[in-house]
């Protein structure tokens, strides 16, 4: 049976109605985000203003430097979207 790491443990960011989505499970994961915006400053596939900083590996718990990349919405959508279609049904 699959076991949730540690670092993605929700019981300490529920909230009576749920989850709380504005609170993330990766420690640190603000000042990681500011390091990789810092760096990159723009989409690193198409060049617009970026948004989100992806794992380029699916590791959330690998947040070493070259595995994170910028992009902006539609390019990180694209990308998330592409592995988990690419990925067989049991898997998803």
């Amino acid at each position: 049976m699959f076991k949730r790491p540690d670092y993605m443990s929700l019981s300490k960011h529920s909230t009576e109605s749920g989850y709380d989505k504005n609170i993330s499970v990766i420690p640190n994961w603000e000042a990681i985000k500011a390091r990789i915006r810092s760096r990159d400053k723009i989409c690193v596939d198409c060049g617009l203003p970026g948004e989100d900083v992806h794992h380029i590996d699916d590791d959330r718990s690998n947040n070493n430097d070259n595995n994170l990349q910028y992009l902006c919405k539609g390019c990180h959508n694209s990308k998330r979207t592409t592995k988990r279609f690419n990925k067989p049904n049991y898997m998803r």
